[in-house]
């Protein structure tokens, strides 16, 4: 009777783990990446334009049924292969990996992002993207948490209620940051970080090596600090300095890198820009001299034109 107890018991934590804490998480993972990948965008559009034409401001409808259905389907798989592999006592780091990947493969099966490199690159940058944000708002508090509480990583994972109790920070920040991009969508679209991102392939595979480094280097002092507890006989002082400098390192040297690439951008879209409106200047001249039978003048906008082709 003993051992069926046990049995039923662990049962009932890994189905309450799956309900209050893995869900939770899956969903913010799954709605951020469909998020940064636009796939919400024609939805908000539909309801915008409806509004204007009716002029009857409702609910906006952010999630069709088909998208619901996907999205469900996503943190149901998820969520349960992730908490049976915690079940089967796999090692964290490998439970990362397999969630990344099944969060991949079912982004793009059910999404069909699979037909060309593209996409498939695009639907993988944006997994790694909410996988990051996800490690940096953990790494933000729960090493605080564990080492001012006295608890450890085994402790929270035995007893659901404080699993939960800790998981609620991270779920406030998770969905107080959905709720802002959702209903600032026309804002955050001005962003279109999907498009710097995918604005060539080597800045496409750069951004990937940098949110590969942030991930593999959260991971590495998640373990030392958060599940070795290297700073349990440190004075709370560092205790509060360490983590906080991890964390500000990896937020800081990723919103420089987005910077950077947004600035490197602007610039070659800026200058291209000034040459499309000198060749347009310079259309115009040519046809208006042409047309007044002015042909000195239109052959020295030509040399005009010649002398701005060689300095390019």
């Amino acid at each position: 009777m003993v051992i069926t107890f046990l049995s039923l018991n662990e049962i009932l934590t890994h189905i309450l783990n799956v309900l209050l804490i893995s869900i939770p998480e899956e969903t913010f993972l799954v709605v951020f990446t469909l998020i940064i990948l636009k796939k919400f965008d024609n939805n908000i559009s539909l309801n915008m334009r409806q509004q204007m034409e009716t002029g009857y401001k409702e609910y906006c409808q952010f999630f069709t049924r088909n998208d619901i259905s996907k999205i469900i389907f996503t943190i149901l798989t998820v969520g349960s292969i992730t908490q049976f592999l915690r079940f089967l006592k796999i090692n964290q780091n490998l439970i990362l990996i397999g969630a990344i990947i099944l969060l991949f493969l079912c982004i793009i099966t059910l999404y069909k992002l699979y037909s060309t490199v593209e996409n498939i690159l695009k639907a993988f940058t944006c997994t790694f993207c909410s996988i990051l944000t996800l490690i940096v708002i953990e790494f933000s508090y729960v090493p605080l948490m564990l080492y001012f509480t006295g608890e450890t990583v085994d402790s929270l994972n035995k007893s659901i209620l404080l699993n939960f109790i800790f998981s609620l920070p991270e779920r406030t920040i998770e969905y107080t940051l959905l709720a802002y991009i959702l209903l600032k969508k026309s804002s955050f679209s001005k962003l279109n970080l999907l498009k710097v991102v995918l604005y060539s392939k080597p800045i496409t595979i750069s951004t990937i090596i940098i949110f590969l480094i942030n991930i593999l280097f959260l991971l590495s002092m998640g373990k030392i600090i958060i599940f070795d507890k290297a700073l349990i006989t440190s004075s709370h002082s560092i205790q509060i300095l360490i983590p906080i400098t991890v964390f500000l390192f990896s937020a800081i040297n990723i919103v420089v890198y987005v910077s950077i690439i947004y600035h490197l951008i602007n610039r070659e879209i800026y200058n291209k820009f000034v040459i499309q409106e000198n060749l347009n200047s310079y259309i115009y001249d040519i046809k208006f001299f042409s047309n007044s039978g002015n042909y000195d003048k239109m052959i020295s906008v030509v040399h005009s034109l010649q002398d701005d082709v060689n300095n390019y």
